[in-house]
Order: structure tokens, then C-alpha cells, then sequence
């Protein structure tokens, strides 16, 4: 339990360092054209510089990307991503005040979303995350990131006056967020630690991410799609604009992640199916606001609206964290990488409810719908193939047997503890951390250790791995009590 109690304030302060990058990809979501649309004349001052300033902040970009992206390691590199967690924002705020030209929410927009990727960079090097986390720990993290950046983004965007004060608004939140970055995340020499997976990571594998990846695609389109056809109503503006309705959309959000959040609790299920089944429920609303869209008040589709896109931003990162979790993900492409999963689904489901008419729209986005819920339905009926077996053909020998003999053998040949060969022979049945602790009489904390241990030893990353491990084993205990 101590270990517990010394991650929990470590977990506490990763997501809300992560409010700024969450204001933006919200931002992103829900207003873009806040970052993209508004006119030069909306601009605070005027200055007659505004080219130059436009041109060096262009330089100053290349430049910080060049050096994180090739010398991310070193010193040079270090400075580069805290100058682009803090700098970046500080600059964007300089142009919205100072320049009316008419390219600034582009340059502003591209700015502040590689210093939303940057900040979550150097914001995860001391991450509370690893082997010992689980997804209610993920879910946690999505919560309290949630909340505090829907109350300023929400905020800063109902006072104010113009889109261009909403930007800064925006630019600022980010600023304040990569300074503290900056100063939380350094050590007293004013380097960063290197990341504890980074002397054994092995290269990205582009495999497993798209593996991963590509079934929450489909539920990010879905979302999109439903939020995009609404966009274009002039009403959507001043439902957007009330806090209450706003509010509203956050509180369903919370209280879907909150059951989540007690489900993977008890559970302890760290398959990539459960997060992917999960996607199912934003998808599910997005479609149904889609449905009731022309019955229900506007008001009532708005909230369903946000409480859509919100769920799939929540469960994007949760997916994320769980990939890294499992060392898929080194960390210098993890926020990269999110970011782009939000962009070409959000991307994507923009273009469509733009391009597509409403009447082919309102035919095909439902049979995308049922489509992709029978997709996960088979998705998890395949997952069931990496639970443990059942008891074999062969009742010479039990199947309690078969693992006991076939964890005693792992444990000598991966050189595992007693306790550690105690854990792994319940692991492997599938029950969770809690139900392993009160047969052991240990914490479910101390089981989480034991299995990061575990895993290490073993050499693999996730249960998946470990239950193939253990099925080449029950297999050899088989056929050496099938031999006469």
C-alpha cells in the first residue's frame, strides 16, 4: 500500500500537467475553427512587422523540430522540447496580439499543436506509468486531465469576445502549462532523468501499434462524423456557448468512465479488447444523437454530442498509456502518435459529413455503425483464444495440475521466486490483482509488483505473451504425463 500511496500523487500530478495538451486537442474537437477560421481583422493590435514575426516563428519551428527530432537525447535536444512546450504558446500569444495577418491561425494552430505533442513528451519522461499500472490507473489519469481542461477551455471560450481571444486564451493555458512542465519535470542538475525503459526499448513496432490502433479508428469517424453534421447549424454556436448544456455533456462523460473505471478495477483486465470494446459506447452515442437529431431538442443532441467525442478523447489516451505500458511505444513517438490518431479520425469524419449530402449521410453512417459493432463482437470472441485453456482430453492429469506443474517449471526455468510462482500459477487463470491478493493474503499492489517482475523475468511485455508462455509449458506437462 505504500507503493500506492507514493504513485498516486506522482499520477495526480502527470494528468494535470496534461491539461494544457488536453484544452487543445478539445479545442480541437469542438471549436476548429477557433484555431483555423477567423479573420485577420480579428486580431488584437496591429503590427507592421507581422511578416517578420510570422517568418521567424516558422524558423524557430524547423528549428526545434530538426533538433528534438534527431538530438532529442542530448542537452541540445532537452533545451529544443522545453523550448517548445513553453516557448511555442508564448509565441502564438505574441502573434494573436501583435499581427493582423491573414495566415496567423494557421501558423497559430500548427505552433500549439506540436506544442501539445511535445509537452506530453517531456511531461511522461518521469511518468507514474509502467508494468504495475493497470487501466483503472489510465482511466484515473484521463479523469482528472478532463475535468480541469474542460473547465478552462470551456471557460476561456465563453468569455470571450472574438475567436482570436479564445486562441489566446488557448495559447496562454499552454504557456502556463509548459512552463510548469518545464521546472516540475527537470532534475537539479537541470537535465531530465532518462526514461527507465530507455536503455532496454526495443525499436517502435509499427505492428503492434497498428494491431492496437486500428480498431478505434472506425469509433473516432463515427464520433466525428455525428459532431461534424451538427456543426454546420447556426444554433449549434449558442449551444456551445452554454456552460450548462456544456457541463452537462462533461458529467455523462465522467459517469461513464467512472463505471469503466470500477469494471477494469475489479477486473484487472489489461486486454487491448476491453478498451477497444469500450469504444463501442461513444460510437453508440454518436449514433444516437445522429438518430434523434431531427426529435430531440438541440440541446439534448449537443450534450450527447460532447459526451461522444469526449469519451473517444478519453479512451484515445487511455489506449495510448496502455500501449506504453507495454513498451510498444518508445516514449518519444507516444504523444506524436496520439495526436495523429485524433487528427485522422477527426480529419476524416469532417471531410465526410462535408462532403457526403445529409440524406447519403443518414443511409451509410448507420450501416458503418452496425457494421463496425459487429466487427466488435467478433474482435472480442477472438480474444477469448489467449485465456487459458480449458481442462485437456487427457484426465490422467487435472487441469489444476497441468498449471501447477507447468508454473513450477517456469519458475525454474525464468528463476521466479516462491511467491512469484505462487502469483503466476493464478495469473494465468485470468482472475484479477484483488482476487489473487485475498487467496495469497497479500495486497493487490504487491500482486501488481510481483507480475511486473514476473514479466520482466519472463521476458514478455503483457499477459497475452505471458499466457502463451504458460500454454507451451501445460502443453509439455501434458505429453510427458501422456508418455507410457
Amino acid at each position: 500500500m505504500d507503493m500506492a500511496n507514493r504513485r498516486w500523487p506522482s499520477l495526480v500530478l502527470t494528468s494535470v500537467l496534461l491539461v494544457g495538451s488536453f484544452s487543445y486537442l478539445q479545442t480541437l474537437l469542438f471549436r476548429p475553427k477557433m484555431l483555423t477560421a477567423y479573420l485577420s481583422g480579428d486580431a488584437l493590435l496591429v503590427s507592421v512587422e507581422a511578416q517578420t514575426l510570422i517568418t521567424v516563428a516558422f524558423i524557430v519551428l524547423s528549428c526545434v523540430l530538426g533538433a528534438a527530432a534527431i538530438r532529442r537525447r542530448t542537452r541540445i535536444g532537452v533545451a529544443a522540447l522545453r523550448l517548445s512546450c513553453a516557448g511555442l504558446p508564448l509565441m502564438c500569444s505574441a502573434l494573436l496580439a501583435t499581427t493582423q495577418a491573414p495566415f496567423v491561425p494557421l501558423t497559430v494552430s500548427v505552433l500549439l499543436g506540436v506544442s501539445c505533442a511535445s509537452q506530453m513528451q517531456l511531461n511522461l519522461k518521469k511518468h507514474p506509468f509502467d508494468a504495475r499500472s493497470s487501466l483503472d490507473d489510465y482511466v484515473l489519469s484521463a479523469l482528472i486531465s478532463l475535468c480541469l481542461s474542460s473547465l478552462l477551455s470551456h471557460g476561456g471560450y465563453v468569455f470571450a469576445q472574438t475567436d482570436a481571444e479564445g486562441s489566446l486564451v488557448l495559447a496562454c493555458i499552454m504557456t502556463v502549462t509548459g512552463c510548469a512542465i518545464c521546472l516540475v519535470r527537470a532534475t537539479p542538475s537541470g537535465q531530465d532523468e532518462p526514461s527507465e525503459r530507455a536503455p532496454g526499448d526495443a525499436p517502435l513496432r509499427w505492428k503492434m501499434v497498428a494491431k492496437s490502433v486500428a480498431p478505434i479508428l472506425p469509433a473516432g469517424i463515427i464520433c466525428s462524423i455525428s459532431l461534424g453534421m451538427s456543426l454546420h447549424n447556426d444554433l449549434f454556436e449558442e449551444a456551445l456557448r452554454a456552460p450548462g448544456l456544456f457541463a452537462l455533456g462533461i458529467a455523462l462523460t465522467v459517469a461513464v468512465l467512472l463505471v469503466l473505471f470500477r469494471r477494469w478495477r475489479e477486473r484487472d483486465d489489461e486486454r487491448d479488447a476491453e478498451i477497444v470494446l469500450a469504444m463501442a459506447v461513444p460510437a453508440t452515442i454518436g449514433i444516437l444523437a445522429s438518430f434523434l437529431a431531427g426529435v430531440l431538442d438541440l440541446s439534448a443532441t449537443f450534450v450527447l454530442l460532447v459526451c461522444s467525442n469526449l469519451l473517444f478523447l478519453s479512451l484515445t489516451w487511455v489506449e495510448v498509456l496502455h500501449l506504453y505500458g507495454r513498451k510498444a511505444l518508445s516514449s518519444s513517438a507516444l504523444p506524436f502518435l496520439s495526436i495523429i490518431l485524433l487528427l485522422v479520425a477527426f480529419a476524416a469524419g469532417m471531410t465526410l459529413s462535408a462532403v457526403v449530402p445529409t440524406a447519403v449521410a443518414n443511409i451509410v453512417v448507420p450501416i458503418a455503425a452496425l457494421a463496425y459493432l459487429v466487427f466488435l463482437v467478433f474482435h472480442s470472441q477472438r480474444e477469448l483464444e489467449y485465456r487459458p485453456r480449458e481442462q485437456p482430453s487427457d484426465n490422467r492429469l487435472s487441469y489444476d495440475l497441468i498449471r501447477e506443474s507447468a508454473c513450477r517449471n517456469m519458475g525454474e526455468d525464468f528463476r521466479l521466486s516462491a511467491k512469484e510462482t505462487e502469483v503466476l500459477a493464478l495469473l494465468v487463470t485470468g482472475i484479477s490483482a484483488p482476487a489473487i491478493g485475498k487467496r495469497l493474503f497479500i495486497s493487490h499492489e504487491t500482486v501488481k509488483t510481483h507480475k511486473y517482475h514476473i514479466y520482466q523475468k519472463m521476458g514478455v511485455h503483457n499477459f497475452e505473451e505471458a499466457v502463451d508462455v504458460f500454454h507451451r509449458y501445460a502443453d509439455q506437462a501434458c505429453e510427458a504425463e501422456a508418455r507410457p
